[in-house]
């Protein structure tokens, strides 16, 4: 995040996003759930952690509790799930109060794919601020040749099946070694990624 702050980047403030849980041993306790977390399934509490990045400060906004739906219930409260209530929490968020004003461009949401949700998405966009989200590797995509000239409903793909059938590039494993990195190493480096955005330039 350092890139932040010495305009390597188009962007001056993040707003990162994820989940934080607290393990407990059993579903015996309030507000206690089950999740699926990634690889597997976690038991306890749960809450959304929001911060701001700002001149290499970090800055926590206040988190989002989860509840479950029993908890809800109980307590007469309206269940929402965490995407619902980011939703929310974003079309409140004024940043104002925290960096002062601003160009809306110079900011960044960042979140992992359990956020790659085009409502959350849509409220960024609204608020004229950028995203970078990881894909599930079922979203559907298609190359911008085929976004182009190919009817709205045909060309569709799944993430990892796009990049299997278009990955044309060998791999090339690069090792860094621990007394430094040396010119020809990063020449190396520079033309894998010219390579690299010569053959994404050319999918269709």
């Amino acid at each position: 995040m350092k890139n932040l702050s010495n305009d390597t980047l188009p962007w001056s403030v993040a707003i990162l996003i994820d989940s934080t849980f607290l393990n407990r041993s059993s579903l015996h306790g309030e507000n206690i759930h089950r999740f699926n977390h990634g690889k597997g399934f976690i038991i306890g509490h749960r809450w959304t952690n929001i911060v701001l990045i700002i001149n290499n400060t970090v800055i926590p906004l206040p988190p989002i509790e989860f509840y479950t739906k029993k908890y809800c219930k109980d307590n007469n409260i309206e269940y929402v799930t965490e995407n619902e209530a980011i939703i929310e929490y974003l079309k409140k968020l004024n940043l104002n109060e925290y960096i002062g004003r601003h160009d809306p461009k110079k900011i960044v949401v960042m979140g992992d794919s359990a956020y790659d949700d085009k409502r959350i998405e849509n409220i960024i966009k609204d608020k004229k601020w950028s995203f970078v989200m990881s894909l599930k590797k079922k979203r559907s995509v298609k190359s911008e040749h085929k976004f182009n000239f190919k009817p709205k409903s045909h060309g569709w793909c799944g993430v990892d099946i796009f990049f299997k059938n278009h990955r044309r590039l060998k791999w090339q494993t690069i090792r860094v070694k621990p007394n430094g990195v040396k010119k020809n190493d990063w020449n190396i480096v520079s033309d894998i990624l010219s390579d690299t955005f010569d053959m994404l330039e050319k999918l269709g």
